[in-house]
Parts: C-alpha cells; sequence; structure tokens
C-alpha cells in the first residue's frame, strides 16, 4: 500500500510536472509565435518599403534614360540588342521595338558596318570597355547620321562575357563643324601660302611674327631670315622710315594707317613701291596686341602709270609739252594777261617739206631730225613761254605776257634766223625752215581752241605765200558775228520744226567681229543747206543753252530707236549719247534724263553715256554724284576724247567710268607717229589696270585696226568699220 501510496504519490507529482511543462511550452510558444508575427510584420514594412524605392529608383532611371539626348541600350553576349532607350528613334527614326534583337552593324553601311564589327570584336575578346567609339549609322530615311558610341562590358561572377552597356551620342553636326573649321583652316592656310599678296603679322614693336611664301618672294629674305627682324631693318629704305614710323604709331593707337603706299627695299637692295592693307589685330579685352599687313608689288603698275602720265602731257619724241598740257599753259597765260593787261601770242609752227626727208631718209632719220628742232626751238624763247610739239612736224609755242604785237613779230623773225644753220642729220646736212601762222589774244578770238584754229589757218596762209614766213590770222568779225546770230535763230525753229534727226555710227567689238554698239550722232536738216554736220551747230547750241533741250530730245530719240531694233529682233546693241556740260547744269538733269529712259522701256544696261574730261573736273562734286545716280540705275559710263583734256588722272578713280574712249586724233597717226602709238598703248594698258574697257575712234584703215588689235582695244568704230547712218541702214548692215 506504502508503494501503492508512494508510486500514486510519485505520480501525481509527474502529472503535475507534466502539466507544468506543458503550460510552460505553450507560453514559450506563444511568446515565440507572437514574436514571429511581429517580425514578419517589420519584414514586410521593410519589403514594402524597399519596393517602394526600387520602384522610385526605377521611375527615376527611366524618366533620366527617356529624358536624355543620348540612346541608351544593352547588348547580350551575341551583340544583339535586349534594350533599347526610346531615343534610338529621334537619332536612327526607328521605333525601340523595331531595334531589338538586331545587331548594331545591321544599322550601318556595309563597309562601316565591317570595319567597326572587327574594331568591336578586338574590344570584346578582352572583356574591354571602349569610348568615344565614331560610327556611321543609316537613319530609316536613308540619310547618314554620325555616332559616337561608350560600352562597358557585363560580366558575371566568373568573369564570363555577358554583354555591354552602353550609349550612343549624335554627333553628325559637330562633326560637320569641324570637317568646315578644318576645310576653312585648309583654306585659309592655302590662301596664306598661295596667296600673291605678302602676308605679314608683326608684333608691337614692328617685328616679324609671321611671313608667308609670297613675302619671301616680293622682298627676297626667307620666313627664318625675316621672323624677329625689325621693319625698319628688313624692308624700309632710309627715305621712307621717319612717314612710315608715323603710321604705325597711328595704328598702334587705332588712328589710320589702314592703307598706304610707300617705298621698300628688297634684300637685294632693290627699291620697289608696295601698296600696303594694314589691320589691328586685338585680344579678347580689346587691346592691340599687334599689326597684320597685306602687301602687294605695284611697282610695274606705278610705272605703267607714270608712263602714262608722262604721255598724256608730254611728247615722248622730244620730251616737249604736248598738245594737251600746251591748251592748259595756253589757258593759263590767257589769265594772267588778263589781270596784267598785256597779250598772249600764238604762233602756229609746221616744218616745211619734212615729209621729204622721211620718205628720202626714213623714220630714224626724221624723228632724229624732230629732236634736232626741237632742241633748237627751246632756245628761241623766254622760260615764261611754252614750246609745244602738238603732233608730226607741228610745233606750237605760247608767247606769255606780251606788250605789244611788235614783240610777237620779233620772236617769229627771231625763229626764221636761227632755222638757217643746217641740221647735221647721220651725215646728211638738212636745211629746214618753218610756216607760221600768229593770232592774238585776245584781239583775235578769247578762245583757246578757236586761238589755235585762227593760228593754223594763219599758218596755211603762209604755207600758200611760198614757205620760210609767218603770217598773221586776219579776222572777220561782223562776218563771223552774223553768221552766229542766224544760227541760233536757226536752231530755235529746227527745234519747234523737228528738223534734227539721228544717224547712228556702229562700234565693233575687236575680238569677236561683231557691232555691238552704235553712238547717236545729231544732224540738222537744214531747210536750205541741206544737212548740216554738228561741228556747224552744237557749238552755238552750247552757248545759247539750247543744247539741253536738244540733249532730252536725242536722248529720247536714240532711247526708243533702240528699243524698236530689239522689238524687230534685232540682236541688242548698246546705245552712246553724248551728253554736254550744259546739261548737267540742270538741277533736274538726272531725274528728267532717267525719266525719257524709263518711258522708252530700254533696258538701262543698253544704254551708254558719254562724257568729256572738262565736263568732269568743272563740277566734281555735282558732276560725280549725277554720274553716281546714272550708275546705279544701271546705265554705262565712258569718258570721251580720253587724252585730250585734263592734265591730272585722280579723277578717274572719283567717277564710276566703265570705259575710256581714245580720241581719233591719237589714232589718226599712230602708224607714223611714234608718240601717239606710245600713248594709245599706255591707255589701253591704263584702262586694263583700272578695270575699264577702251573703245578707239576715228579708224579709218586696216592698218588702224590691226595695231589696235594687237594691243588689246576692246572696242573700234571710225569708216572703216562703218559711216554714220540712217536707222533703216543700221537694221540692213546688222540683219
Amino acid at each position: 500500500m506504502l508503494f501503492i501510496r508512494d508510486v500514486t504519490s510519485r505520480s501525481m507529482h509527474s502529472q503535475r510536472d507534466i502539466m507544468l511543462a506543458s503550460g510552460l511550452a505553450l507560453v514559450m510558444g506563444s511568446i515565440l509565435l507572437l514574436f514571429f508575427y511581429l517580425g514578419i510584420g517589420r519584414v514586410e514594412k521593410k519589403l514594402a518599403s524597399s519596393q517602394s524605392k526600387v520602384r522610385e529608383n526605377e521611375a527615376r532611371f527611366r524618366g533620366l534614360v527617356e529624358s536624355s539626348s543620348d540612346w541608351i541600350w544593352e547588348i547580350d553576349a551575341n551583340a544583339r540588342y535586349v534594350y533599347v532607350s526610346p531615343n534610338v528613334k529621334e537619332l536612327l527614326g526607328y521605333e525601340a521595338a523595331e531595334v531589338l534583337g538586331k545587331t548594331p552593324f545591321e544599322l550601318m553601311p556595309l563597309a562601316e558596318s565591317k570595319r567597326v564589327e572587327k574594331v568591336f570584336t578586338g574590344i570584346s575578346a578582352e572583356r574591354g570597355s571602349f569610348q568615344a567609339l565614331e560610327n556611321i549609322n543609316l537613319h530609316r530615311d536613308g540619310h547618314s547620321v554620325i555616332l559616337e558610341t561608350s560600352g562597358v562590358p557585363i560580366l558575371d561572377r566568373n568573369g564570363i562575357l555577358l554583354g555591354y552597356r552602353g550609349v550612343d551620342r549624335d554627333i553628325t553636326a559637330r562633326k560637320h563643324a569641324e570637317r568646315l573649321l578644318h576645310d576653312s583652316t585648309q583654306r585659309l592656310s592655302l590662301l596664306f601660302r598661295q596667296t600673291p599678296l605678302a602676308v605679314i603679322e608683326w608684333d608691337t614693336d614692328f617685328r616679324v611674327v609671321d611671313w608667308n611664301p609670297a613675302a619671301e618672294n616680293i622682298f627676297g629674305y626667307s620666313k627664318e631670315e625675316a621672323l624677329g627682324r625689325h621693319a625698319m631693318e628688313l624692308i624700309l629704305p632710309e627715305a621712307t622710315k621717319n612717314n612710315v614710323d608715323m603710321i604705325w604709331d597711328n595704328l598702334l593707337a587705332g588712328q589710320g594707317g589702314l592703307r598706304s603706299t610707300n617705298e621698300n627695299i628688297t634684300k637685294a637692295g632693290k627699291i620697289i613701291h608696295c601698296e600696303w592693307y594694314n589691320s589691328q589685330q586685338v585680344d579678347s579685352e580689346g587691346h592691340i596686341i599687334g599689326v597684320a599687313s597685306l602687301a602687294l608689288d605695284i611697282t610695274d603698275k606705278k610705272i605703267a602709270a607714270d608712263r602714262a602720265s608722262y604721255l598724256a602731257y608730254y611728247d615722248d619724241l622730244t620730251g616737249l609739252p604736248n598738245r594737251v598740257l600746251f591748251k592748259e599753259k595756253l589757258a593759263q597765260s590767257f589769265l594772267e594777261a588778263t589781270r596784267n593787261s598785256r597779250l598772249v601770242g600764238i604762233i602756229f609752227m609746221d616744218v616745211d617739206n619734212f615729209k621729204v626727208v622721211n620718205d628720202t631718209l626714213g623714220h630714224e632719220a626724221g624723228n632724229l631730225l624732230l629732236q634736232a628742232i626741237a632742241q633748237r626751238l627751246q632756245l628761241c624763247f623766254r622760260a615764261g613761254d611754252t614750246v609745244a610739239r602738238f603732233g608730226g612736224d607741228e610745233f606750237t609755242v605760247a608767247l606769255a605776257e606780251v606788250a605789244h604785237v611788235d614783240d610777237v613779230v620779233q620772236v617769229a623773225q627771231h625763229i626764221l634766223d636761227n632755222f638757217k644753220e643746217p641740221f647735221h642729220i647721220q651725215k646728211h646736212e638738212l636745211f629746214m625752215t618753218f610756216s607760221m601762222g600768229i593770232s592774238i589774244y585776245p584781239f583775235d578770238d578769247g578762245n583757246v581752241e578757236n586761238l589755235l584754229r585762227d593760228a593754223d589757218s594763219a599758218m596755211y596762209s603762209a604755207k600758200s605765200d611760198g614757205r620760210n614766213c609767218y603770217r598773221f590770222y586776219a579776222s572777220a568779225m561782223t562776218e563771223r558775228a552774223t553768221h552766229h546770230l542766224a544760227l541760233q535763230t536757226g536752231l530755235r525753229r529746227a527745234l519747234e520744226k523737228n528738223e534734227f534727226v539721228l544717224h547712228y555710227q556702229p562700234q565693233l567689238e575687236v575680238g569677236t567681229g561683231k557691232i555691238i554698239g552704235v553712238e547717236a550722232l545729231v544732224r540738222w536738216q537744214h531747210p536750205e543747206r541741206g544737212l548740216l554736220s554738228p561741228l556747224e551747230f552744237i557749238p552755238v547750241a552750247e552757248e545759247t543753252g539750247l543744247i539741253v533741250q536738244m540733249g532730252e530730245w536725242i536722248l529720247h530719240e536714240a532711247c526708243k530707236q533702240a528699243k524698236i531694233w530689239q522689238d524687230q529682233g534685232l540682236p541688242p546693241l548698246r546705245m552712246a549719247v553724248n551728253l554736254s556740260a550744259r546739261q548737267f547744269k540742270d538741277p533736274y538733269f538726272s531725274l528728267r534724263m532717267l525719266n525719257i529712259l524709263a518711258e522708252s522701256g530700254l533696258d538701262p544696261r543698253y544704254l551708254e553715256l558719254e562724257v568729256t574730261e572738262s565736263i568732269l573736273v568743272n563740277g566734281m562734286e555735282s558732276v560725280s554724284a549725277i554720274l553716281h545716280e546714272f550708275k546705279l540705275a544701271g546705265i554705262n559710263i565712258a569718258l570721251d576724247d580720253f587724252g585730250t583734256g585734263y592734265s591730272s588722272l585722280s579723277y578717274l578713280k572719283r567717277f564710276p567710268i566703265d570705259k575710256l574712249k581714245i580720241d581719233q586724233s591719237f589714232v589718226r597717226d599712230i602708224l607714223t607717229d611714234h608718240n601717239d602709238a606710245s600713248l594709245v598703248r599706255a591707255i589701253i594698258a591704263m584702262a586694263r589696270a583700272l578695270n575699264m574697257s577702251v573703245i578707239a575712234e576715228g579708224v579709218e584703215t586696216k592698218g588702224q585696226f590691226d595695231f589696235l588689235y594687237a594691243d588689246g582695244c576692246d572696242e573700234v568704230q571710225g569708216f572703216l568699220i562703218a559711216v554714220p547712218m540712217p536707222a533703216e541702214r543700221v537694221v540692213k548692215l546688222i540683219s
């Protein structure tokens, strides 16, 4: 029992322990379960938070990718796209889905794809990355796009290449700009090396910084010899240093010196003339840090210009003033004589029987004789007198400040006495005499041309009276005045009754042999005297001012006729019309002329207005403005009777002249007069230098034409080509 009781007692204790343990386990389990569920909640919250951040980052990354102007991509180990950002459409025109599964090489031209694939294969074999790999792709529409590609490899834990991630950037515009910059740089470099202009850069101390090949050719120094050298010791002769030093100071002060012409000296010591164009070089802050210069060797051009200038006013054979300079000096003598109440004597001299010397001994002997005559003539006059060669065997002298007519007689007799001694030419003894005509200012006239004409007329009287003598001009003032008045009255009637007609003298283009223009020449169909030359009435029209009204009529008829010819199907002819100095004094002159042209319907480029040198110099500013107005309208401007007027050629730069017209007085003797031949050549050369064309008038022989053709004259007119003719005959000539 005790045993049983003990067992029972132990059993009861065991059950209690078991129950206690079970309860404890249950409590612990509940506590653990509670902690488990609490942990799960926290994990779930953390997981939800992480997923939210992932989504935010993914959205941010996607937004960044899609907003980028670049194309972001990923390719697998076979170089096939597995991801393509939408920007591929902006770059190549494809939707992203269209590109997936393709290789980059499929989007390139064949040759480019082979090149890039070879490069990529080499890089991927090394599992390397690549930066800024340039390649050409084809846009969906077919044009080329240059991309700059960068990529990095995608590797697994074992270093196995899984693919590449990268980005493509469109650099087409940049490469185009680089190419333009490169081409521009190349062109500038070629220009620097190949231009005929010397290109020199100087520092502010006037030392050479750069020196192109043309500078080497012009000045003789190599670039190595010139670099660092000062201009004063390099290319400037002593005589020009002060002037150039002043120009340099002005350049550095920003006060001019941008263009200059001065003497330079070459390495060989030769003096040359150069035209300089300078510009300051400035830094970003506007400080002058040097000067860039262009230099052109104008030595030959200056020699030609000086030669042309000399020939324009001096006789090449004798060195005496020619007719142009003589007329100017004669006009000046008139002014001085009027101021001092004195006379001026004009003696027109012609060598008797000079043609016999030329025909028997030849032109060389004739030229030597003319030179000897010129030297002896100069010994016959005072320093203030002007002796000139008018051309051929004609000489003139202006006796300034003459007190009495008897003084002129004494001079004429002195000439005759001095020519009693023989000339010794090429072992020949030659006795030469003069026939002389004399006119007196102001007794015979007050006009240069009229007095020369009077003296010339008196000279022919001397020849008729047996030569080797002098004769005075016997004026018939009453007869001339009566005739002058009759002309004035008749001109006014002619304008009212439309008695004027136009004849047209064709102008030939030498190079093609085609008639390319005509000059309109007015004629007076006088009811009693028949067809009158303009020489008979134009001077009177000028004096009375009727030339203004007449000039408008001439322009109207000439433009109308030119348009009629064009409408008839003739090749367009340029119509040349002469202008008068009196017309330029009319304040509405240009307006009326342009209105007449517009009313005719003639294209302005087929109109050529001819002006004389005297017109240009007598109204510099106003004439220049009108001519520029005509030029702006498209009208051509020609300078008529070139070489017979003004003594300075500077006016050619001030007026818009297109063409120089060589006066017939120079053309007449070009085959026999060395001076005229040289002058014509000089005029043609000068016109070329000034980018003007040249037309010679008064061409009457084939020899004259051949001379002008050989020397590059552009156009000719004269009796050899055609005489002035009515409009209907022009049609027959051209058709």
